[in-house]
């Protein structure tokens, strides 16, 4: 359809906040509005089961559903029974803000809400974020003027964009069963991808099949999408995002970041993985190499009382400007036939990690040949990476890769519902902190 014949899109429209904010929640309220089966559902979604039965088994001939708009909530304060207050936000969970409504001051200024639903003497009342803003305060005061008379039972609760997108999309494709649609729902949903398409929400991972091959990029897209959701849910203190990547923070001294991904096995089999990279700078190497390494042998880790196999590589990374050119991954088990000798030692990161200038690369071409019994300098593309290039210096590192591998059947147990991101994120916590125990000891 042409872009112009969409509901919700506008001529010269407007790039300013306000006008997208308030654009948005009159599109989520006419789809409301002109879609009784997503009326339905939404009402379901949120009501109590006795407010429920109470609108749909008690039926009354005068009974209507109203809609409004920056509606002044006091003046809704005498016709209303039961107060719904829902703070409708782009967060990748939901919030509990049970109890928010106690301990309001009274607040003599207007308390305008973006959105109410009236229904006999139940009123739904919205504050509309497109950000993951913390709007509490805004509901709070929306909810005050109910506050001062305590025949009104009010539920306060958040619900996040993606939840809303999840509940359009089921809509939208029972329409498609059944060889229907909605003009509302479509003209939205093009909204919503067009502007926020971080809002459309994932398939849980128990649906979603696994990529083909590791080089099958477009299949991975959707896996590395929810991972993405799941990482997100642990709290934003705790991981980084960055614009290749998003981890989980490590905050130790001898390494920062844990990163999950998806890989086929060289078994065949299917896993989600967490990497973390203890010493790959120097300054990370001292506090390493401090501890005992006995680590590294390790082949199995604990979770929740349940055996995942670890795998522990030597990871001689080459750098420069602090950025990552190549590295030399030698599996602790089975890597003695790549060596003459052990690399990683305590004396090494003092002799040999650390700064090389390019005058001084012949001896560490030397000093790694007496080391690697492969060609150590093809495997790092030594020539067009180093010789060849423009570079006038390297820093190499001795640290280690510990990687821990899961099921990816696993995972798909702890995700079977649009909420399961976040039992991911618990999951994928607790293996950082396994594996740091394991380094630790």
């Amino acid at each position: 359809m042409n872009h112009h014949l969409h509901l919700f899109n506008f001529y010269h429209e407007s790039e300013e906040p306000t006008f997208i904010e308030n654009n948005l929640t009159r599109a989520f309220a006419l789809c409301l509005k002109h879609d009784p089966v997503l009326l339905y559902a939404f009402l379901r979604e949120v009501l109590s089961t006795e407010d429920y039965n109470f609108l749909f088994y008690v039926h009354e001939k005068d009974t209507s559903i109203d809609f409004d708009m920056q509606i002044e909530t006091s003046t809704l304060v005498e016709e209303t029974r039961k107060l719904y207050a829902i703070g409708l936000t782009d967060t990748t969970a939901r919030e509990d803000w049970t109890g928010i409504e106690k301990n309001i001051d009274a607040i003599n200024k207007m308390n305008i809400t973006d959105l109410v639903i009236s229904i006999k003497d139940i009123k739904i009342i919205f504050e509309v974020k497109r950000t993951g803003e913390d709007c509490k305060e805004q509901l709070r005061q929306q909810i005050a003027p109910f506050t001062s008379k305590e025949h009104i039972h009010i539920t306060p609760m958040h619900r996040t964009w993606s939840d809303m997108l999840h509940l359009i999309e089921q809509i939208s494709n029972f329409y498609t069963y059944n060889g229907q649609s909605n003009q509302f729902i479509n003209s939205f949903l093009q909204l919503v991808k067009a502007r926020f398409s971080h809002w459309v929400p994932t398939k849980p991972f128990k649906f979603q099949p696994f990529f083909k091959d590791n080089s099958d990029l477009k299949g991975r897209q959707p896996l590395t999408q929810r991972l993405h959701y799941a990482v997100q849910s642990i709290g934003s203190d705790q991981i980084d995002v960055l614009w290749d990547r998003t981890s989980i923070k490590v905050n130790k001294p001898w390494a920062t970041e844990a990163i999950p991904d998806f890989l086929w096995g060289n078994d065949g089999k299917q896993y989600l993985i967490m990497d973390i990279w203890p010493g790959t700078v120097k300054q990370q190497g001292y506090s390493l190499y401090s501890m005992p390494l006995d680590w590294v042998n390790a082949e199995v880790v604990t979770i929740n009382g349940e055996l995942f196999e670890v795998e522990v590589d030597r990871h001689i990374k080459f750098m420069h400007f602090n950025k990552y050119v190549a590295s030399l991954d030698i599996p602790i088990a089975d890597g003695e036939r790549l060596l003459r000798k052990e690399i990683n030692t305590p004396a090494n990161l003092h002799q040999l990690s650390g700064k090389w200038y390019r005058d001084d690369w012949p001896k560490l071409i030397e000093t790694l040949d007496e080391y690697f019994s492969f060609d150590w300098k093809q495997v790092c593309k030594w020539d067009q990476n180093f010789e060849d290039s423009a570079r006038s210096y390297l820093t190499l590192s001795l640290g280690y890769c510990c990687r821990i591998y899961v099921p990816y059947s696993y995972i798909q147990g702890l995700d079977s519902s649009q909420q399961g991101h976040v039992s991911v994120g618990m999951f994928l916590a607790q293996c950082k902190d396994a594996m740091v125990g394991l380094i630790e000891g």
